[in-house]
């Protein structure tokens, strides 16, 4: 791992074994940050999940199925001898049946319009919530494999016209390059790793990732292109800013997959566009 990246890490692994200033039905993904950096217990497992998660604000996103789904998989996975994994398997299995619908998602040739960023980043997210409950990310690619090849010229990975919201639109990029990036950290390839690089490159030279969220999303994959790892600082920053107090449950959880995301893919680091 690049200097860069260790300072970066560094940075991330305190916070991961904090408690959440703000915890609601999103909390039981904590596990993931706690086994990550801690290798705690999984602890018993839930008798059920609730089909809308909420986070410690109330607020309930269309992403965060997938994204909790996903993180209890992947430390129920990195936990896998566990006592308690069974039991947690057991239920994310009972879960996976919802999600197959789900990330169904008409998927369009050309690249998705930003109007329908929220459809398409919970649809992305529940493939890797299926990819992870399943340990078959090889078989899930097709997805991620169109939203890369539909990539605009520009970098951007959604289609905004002159009535879409930039800030809005904005947050549904950074949602949907999460989850490239933690589905790249998974099944690597040049395609998947290129068009990580050109869509962290377009939110450095055309957008304002802080003022769209106070959350990390797409972390990893600023720091991965040296060129935009001042973006993953100022992600971290800002999150620090508007969550004095502590952040929030959803913030660790994308901080710890950022996190492993890193931890794989660091020999894939590129110091900048075109780089071997």
């Amino acid at each position: 791992m690049t200097e860069p990246l260790k300072r970066l890490s560094s940075l991330i692994v305190p916070l991961l074994t904090q408690a959440p200033a703000h915890a609601g039905e999103m909390a039981c993904g904590l596990i993931y940050p706690r086994l990550l950096v801690q290798g705690a217990a999984l602890g018993p497992a839930p008798a059920n999940l609730t089909s809308s998660p909420a986070d410690g604000m109330g607020h309930r996103r269309p992403v965060y199925r997938g994204l909790l789904l996903y993180c209890l998989a992947s430390a129920v996975n990195l936990g896998e001898n566990d006592p308690d994994s069974g039991a947690w398997r057991k239920v994310l299995r009972d879960n996976a049946r919802s999600l197959e619908p789900l990330q169904q998602t008409d998927w369009p040739s050309a690249a998705m319009p930003a109007s329908r960023g929220a459809a398409a980043s919970a649809a992305l997210w529940d493939t890797l919530a299926l990819a992870a409950i399943k340990g078959d990310f090889a078989s899930r690619g097709a997805i991620f494999a169109r939203l890369a090849t539909a990539q605009r010229p520009a970098g951007a990975l959604l289609a905004a016209g002159a009535s879409d919201n930039p800030e809005t639109h904005w947050h549904h990029e950074l949602i949907c390059l999460h989850a490239l990036t933690s589905f790249a950290a998974h099944c690597p390839s040049k395609p998947l790793l290129d068009a990580i690089e050109r869509a962290a490159i377009f939110h450095w030279e055309q957008t304002q990732p802080d003022h769209a969220t106070a959350q990390p999303w797409a972390m990893a994959a600023f720091a991965l292109c040296g060129q935009t790892m001042p973006l993953a600082e100022q992600l971290l920053h800002a999150a620090h800013m508007q969550n004095p107090r502590g952040l929030d449950e959803v913030s660790l959880m994308l901080l710890a997959d950022a996190l492993y995301s890193l931890k794989l893919l660091a020999p894939a680091v590129r110091a900048g566009p075109g780089a071997t």
